[in-house]
């Protein structure tokens, strides 16, 4: 009564093949191109450098968007660090000047210090433990250079939330 398939170790399965939904180019202070970083779906994340390789060997890191992040600080208005590009660009669309940093929650180096002389900070982390303890990793390295750091929590997210998520939210994309 049993079935041919019982005698044999099923197949594995493969992944999903990953497709690229995102590319975010990270530029120097002179818009040089210096990595990208890629978004897969399903979600996942790698980076690369200016011409494809697939090592950051040799690459000065910086914050993601950093020219509009300079003459942000210059004209003495606040910037936003968020926990990732795809909320950076949202809040671009809103008219803010938003930053976050390769590799996700806390992954601050300690040459990005010098990018925020002066600067005005709103520190906004995703909704979950790990976006929090980045984010204060983040915000403790920063005001020892910066004007000033604030925090800001969004309210009516989701676990894991973060800015996107509250644009979503019916009305608060008003300023669009």
């Amino acid at each position: 009564g049993m079935k041919q398939s019982q005698f044999f170790t099923p197949k594995a399965k493969q992944p999903p093949k990953r497709l690229i939904q995102d590319t975010y180019r990270y530029e120097d202070k002179d818009g040089s191109h210096v990595m990208d970083v890629l978004r897969y779906k399903p979600k996942s994340f790698s980076q690369r450098g200016p011409n494809g390789e697939k090592t950051l060997e040799g690459i000065t890191r910086v914050p993601y968007r950093l020219p509009q992040l300079l003459t942000r600080i210059k004209e003495g208005r606040e910037i936003i660090i968020v926990e990732g590009e795809k909320d950076c660009d949202n809040a671009k669309k809103l008219g803010l000047v938003a930053t976050t940093f390769a590799g996700g929650a806390g992954k601050w180096r300690e040459e990005y210090s010098k990018w925020f002389q002066e600067a005005k900070v709103i520190c906004l982390p995703d909704n979950d433990d790990a976006g929090r303890k980045g984010m204060d990793i983040i915000a403790s390295k920063i005001i020892v250079v910066a004007e000033s750091v604030r925090w800001l929590e969004l309210p009516n997210i989701p676990e894991k939330g973060d800015l996107s998520d509250w644009l979503n939210i019916e009305d608060n994309d008003l300023g669009k």
